[in-house]
């Protein structure tokens, strides 16, 4: 079975969007365009060999490969091109997601001093309603044992809410624990998964 996903990446009300992830097909980078991207994503690693091994996420053509196969590896011979096959890639993505969440959620990267769920490494934003989305899968689907780590998070969160948010029923939007916008917004009520666990 082939199994693809074909991811577009956009902002909302963004004028740039990338687009790739769908074997055989186009992507890349489209600017005020609208819709996914014609051109090509290229990923992949060239081997000791010479030869330009390419994951299927691109509908390749002459004219795109003389754009990124400049000259030729380092002993003069030709460089080829080689697409790995959709069943030569074998990683897990449970397993890698599983593996992923593991490494980032520590103090200093994706969990703040109180405990609770950063969403990104760099920003001091924080949403709430996506942070009960991720709980929800780590646990339900990835299978992650909340323990000592997650019951601290969940203090941290409650208290966001009852404290950070005091002046306000609720909020979606928080920045170190402290409410900061999107008071009332209806996402919020991804916060039953969160209640229901």
């Amino acid at each position: 079975m082939k199994i693809s996903f074909h991811a577009h990446h956009s902002p909302m009300g963004a004028h740039s969007s990338l687009t790739c992830g769908m074997h055989g097909a186009r992507g890349g980078m489209a600017m005020e365009k609208g819709q996914p991207a014609d051109g090509g994503v290229y990923v992949g690693y060239e081997d000791d060999q010479g030869v330009l091994n390419f994951l299927p996420l691109f509908a390749m053509n002459d004219d795109e490969r003389a754009r990124y196969v400049q000259g030729g590896p380092a002993n003069g011979a030709t460089t080829t091109e080689r697409v790995i096959p959709a069943g030569k890639i074998t990683r897990d993505l449970l397993k890698t997601l599983k593996l992923h969440l593991e490494h980032i959620l520590v103090p200093g990267v994706c969990l703040y001093p109180d405990g609770g769920w950063k969403l990104s490494s760099t920003a001091d934003n924080s949403w709430m309603s996506k942070i009960n989305l991720c709980q929800h899968v780590a646990r339900t689907i990835l299978g992650v044992k909340p323990g000592k780590t997650g019951a601290a998070a969940d203090h941290a969160h409650a208290e966001w809410e009852c404290k950070g948010s005091e002046f306000d029923a609720c909020s979606d939007q928080f920045k170190s624990g402290k409410a900061m916008g999107s008071k009332y917004y209806p996402r919020i009520v991804t916060n039953i998964l969160w209640m229901n666990k």
